[in-house]
């Protein structure tokens, strides 16, 4: 942001020194005029155009000003591809910042279903009836629980991000979905009894 500041200003300079002539109007106001009729033959000012035989030092003069020209230009041209490299960089942020905006929408819908399902089926057939799972019977009757949160860690894993990513989501599914598994059996296990 500041390069095209920097350039920007050194355009206005550079077009400011032009406009004005190199302030030879300071100093030599006749040479001044003569010299903006050759660089406008519209100008209608009574002078008479410069040339270096009406003052020998008119020729630095023009090509300072033709220098001063070609700067503004390229000044100008620079600071629109700064702009423009500005504006692909901030594409760019916000693309990144929308992906990683829908990667947090999957998580959070995925916990949430690898987490509702489990607690509908509890709701359902209620706690009491299905802990502790110390019959076969009790521990079927669990399989919906742990089929909810497989299912959210599958679903997890099929919508995980491309790239360099992707190694650590699939981790992090797996590690959750045990996590989870482990925790309910564990209390599953050690719940009182009836």
């Amino acid at each position: 942001m500041q390069l095209g500041i920097d350039l920007g200003r050194g355009a206005d300079n550079a077009r400011e020194v032009i406009r004005e002539g190199l302030w030879v109007f300071l100093t030599d106001s006749t040479a001044y005029h003569s010299y903006r009729v050759v660089q406008d033959p519209r100008i209608i000012n009574g002078a008479l155009p410069a040339t270096e035989l009406t003052r020998p030092w008119l020729r630095l003069h023009d090509a300072a000003i033709r220098q001063c020209t070609e700067l503004r230009g390229q000044r100008d041209a620079e600071s629109a591809c700064v702009h423009a490299l500005l504006s692909a960089a901030a594409s760019v942020s916000s693309s990144r910042e929308a992906d990683a905006q829908t990667n947090f929408n999957t998580l959070a819908a995925v916990a949430s279903l690898g987490l509702g399902i489990p607690a509908l089926v509890l709701a359902l057939y209620g706690a009491d009836r299905l802990l502790p799972l110390d019959t076969l019977q009790r521990q079927f009757a669990f399989l919906p629980v742990a089929a909810g949160l497989v299912f959210a860690t599958v679903l997890a894993m099929r919508r995980s991000p491309t790239g360099k990513h992707r190694r650590v989501w699939l981790a992090g599914a797996m590690a959750a979905l045990l996590s989870l598994l482990g925790l309910l059996i564990v209390a599953g296990l050690i719940a009182p009894g009836s």
